[in-house]
């Protein structure tokens, strides 16, 4: 199995643009929005193997849930008072905060509703520290570090998800919590990839859009180990009960405050995702 690091053609605003992973061989190839590819080894930024095979998938398939395509994402409401992550209210009932691994068919069309393509893990966000590096670098203005003792849940694995245990292991949470250090996110401007992959795909958005980082797992190859800097989101404004409003959104020169964010709900996106080949 090989997995490729690609960027995605479009920037779609909305809780749905959900970004995920997948893989077990570490080799990976980087390719851009053109196809020219350059071959980069990936490796592990822990000394001791994850806890499943990740190399033997000589018999995949036999009715399983062959994901391929696997995207990243967070999202939370800020409480800008207490500066931290709180849940967030919608008419269609509360969002709590989370950072999710949608783990896709390679026939889904980041479609929310096309639900029999896509599964996810969600590691919850809601005891999230502040992530000390955030305020280290000039380039980012908050940032959250997972809890890993909130854990995580997973519909990937259950009916209608069966998933191969060969190459996710018996539970395929366990894969992902390995890495349960590595996960965080953080917000602040925009990097020239992700201005130019947003101009392109409609220009109208970039006063809205605003930058940052996310954490991701070991396995998967990224420019800098364990970190993706790519990375695009949209802020909602709330009321000062966390009622999410989403019909507008918040101007990315009002959320820099300074020592802190504004506030509002936060939906943070890679822009990379990462296909494997089976």
């Amino acid at each position: 199995m090989t997995l490729r690091y690609m960027q995605l053609m479009t920037v779609t605003v909305g809780i749905g643009a959900l970004i995920a992973c997948s893989g077990d061989d570490p080799t990976t190839t980087k390719t851009d929005n053109t196809d020219n590819t350059d071959n980069t080894d990936s490796t592990d930024n822990t000394d001791d193997d994850p806890p499943v095979d990740t190399v033997d998938t000589s018999d995949v398939g036999g009715g399983f849930f062959d994901a391929t395509d696997l995207y990243m994402a967070a999202y939370f409401t800020y409480d800008a008072v207490n500066q931290v992550p709180v849940t967030g209210n919608t008419d269609y009932g509360p969002i709590d905060p989370g950072y999710e691994i949608t783990m896709a068919l390679a026939s889904w069309n980041q479609d929310p509703a096309n639900t029999a393509d896509y599964c996810f893990v969600v590691l919850p966000l809601l005891s999230a520290t502040p992530r000390p590096e955030a305020f280290q670098d000039a380039r980012l203005w908050y940032g959250i570090d997972y809890n890993p003792a909130d854990g995580a849940f997973t519909n990937c694995g259950e009916v209608g998800y069966e998933m191969d245990p060969k190459i996710w292991g018996p539970n395929v949470g366990d894969l992902w919590l390995y890495y349960a250090d590595n996960y965080f996110i953080s917000v602040g401007e925009m990097t020239q990839a992700v201005n130019d992959a947003i101009a392109a795909s409609d220009p109208t958005l970039i006063p809205l859009a605003v930058g940052g980082q996310i954490g991701v797992a070991g396995f998967l190859s990224s420019d800098i180990p364990g970190i993706v800097d790519d990375v695009y989101g949209f802020v909602n404004p709330i009321d000062p009960a966390f009622n999410i409003d989403f019909a507008n959104n918040v101007l990315a020169v009002d959320v820099n405050q300074g020592t802190n964010i504004a506030p509002g709900f936060y939906n943070m996106n890679s822009l990379v995702y990462w296909s494997l080949s089976l």
